[in-house]
């Protein structure tokens, strides 16, 4: 499970998407707050790209110019046992409630993986962008345990005779 750059395919090194050197220290830090090891907090300030856990993140710019808003894409693999009806009802379930109450939505990748896609307030202020980010990745993981119930069939009462 890897999401990447296109240019970083083409290339075989992920090109820099981060160019304003405000940007990239706010990335670093936001990085360094989640917990992440420093050379992957410097990567992340370089690229956009980072794994946390079992989740790859993703920032990518929606302005061509990277100046306008950005939009943070979360990537985890379905939950083991859950067959992908299952997995789909959960995310549609969620996405009902997401979006009532955040600009981010769920979707279901090529391989299965759920992919969060969530709008970021900035990239220019560290405490803001890493708040977003432990949010992303909260909600996200937060379908999880839903997946578990979604999977296992209705119980039913039976009468007693």
């Amino acid at each position: 499970m890897t999401l990447t750059h296109e240019s970083a395919a083409t290339h075989g090194a992920p090109e820099p998407l981060i160019e304003h050197p405000t940007q990239r220290a706010a990335l670093n830090d936001a990085a360094l707050a989640l917990g992440v090891p420093a050379r992957d907090a410097q990567h992340f300030a370089h690229t956009g790209e980072m794994q946390v856990g079992d989740a790859c993140l993703l920032l990518l710019p929606l302005d061509p110019h990277r100046q306008g808003p950005w939009v943070a894409v979360v990537q985890r693999p379905r939950p083991p046992g859950v067959d992908e009806p299952a997995w789909l009802d959960t995310l549609l379930q969620a996405n009902a409630h997401t979006l009532l109450a955040e600009d981010a939505a769920f979707a279901l990748a090529e391989n299965g993986d759920t992919v969060l896609l969530q709008r970021l307030q900035g990239v220019d202020n560290a405490l803001l962008l890493s708040a977003d980010l432990y949010g992303a990745l909260l909600l996200s993981d937060s379908v999880q345990p839903a997946a578990a119930t979604a999977s296992r069939p209705p119980t039913r009462e039976v009468p007693a005779c």
